[in-house]
């Protein structure tokens, strides 16, 4: 992320966005970019209380806030001195990560040829209309040298048709959750099929594992040659050639 001008304005990662959900009963973690030194100011439609944080020198801030039982038709206000950003639609209740590899992916509705979608999936859509449940598709996108701090992606109602490709599991699930507890829930899903584990884990705890560590030798060693393909990860290859 680089500096941001004086006069930047409140900018928040697609994740605190209109329609989305957040977990009932925790300390929920928002964070968003700012001009430096800029302090920003939280509040919402479920207490009286503010919540406060200062924008760091690369522009970056992030506080937590405390959030109630399950609720809908919530809002959360960010303020600062020269910026006022307004998030609607908010929900609390269930949020549930649906990550993985293809399996996971696969969708409801029929894309392909491989990815034929649910044996009932004509069916299954019909009993989509669900305007408690929302759903947040994260878009594939590599991130080499560090976990991102935004990404591609925005929350949708669940109906018939913003199911269709959204992931299969996840959708069942997400129906399962809120046709036994009543409440509202948020199904985020972030898969990439045929990823492995390590693309998935941070740079510095693969390097302090020992196993990992006598892995990222053989890696070293590979750059380059025949054995080094893309099913062991494009990003760890570059990672290792920067630092050879």
């Amino acid at each position: 992320m680089g500096a941001l001008g004086a006069n930047a304005g409140i900018s928040l990662p697609a994740i605190i966005s209109d329609n989305m959900v957040m977990q009932q009963h925790c300390n929920a973690k928002l964070w968003g970019t700012a001009a430096p030194g800029e302090c920003i100011d939280v509040t919402t439609t479920w207490s009286d209380k503010t919540y406060s944080a200062t924008a760091d020198n690369s522009g970056h801030w992030e506080l937590r806030i405390a959030t109630p039982g399950y609720s809908n038709g919530e809002a959360l206000t960010f303020a600062s001195a020269s910026d006022t950003v307004t998030v609607k639609n908010v929900m609390v209740g269930e949020v549930w990560l649906c990550s993985g590899q293809s399996n996971m992916e696969f969708p409801v509705g029929r894309k392909n040829e491989w990815q034929t979608g649910m044996s009932t999936f004509e069916s299954d859509i019909q009993d989509a209309e669900y305007p408690m449940i929302h759903l947040f598709k994260v878009d594939k996108v590599r991130s080499i040298d560090k976990p991102r701090t935004d990404c591609n992606g925005r929350w949708i109602v669940c109906n018939a048709e913003n199911v269709y490709d959204f992931s299969a599991i996840a959708f069942v699930v997400g129906r399962d959750l809120y046709n036994s507890l009543h409440r509202p829930v948020g199904m985020i899903s972030c898969a990439w099929g045929g990823s492995p584990a390590e693309s998935w884990t941070k740079r510095d705890v693969m390097e302090n594992d020992p196993l990992y560590h006598i892995l990222s030798k053989k890696w070293h060693r590979n750059i380059g040659s025949t054995k080094c393909r893309a099913c062991c990860g494009t990003a760890w290859c570059r990672r290792y050639s920067a630092t050879r």
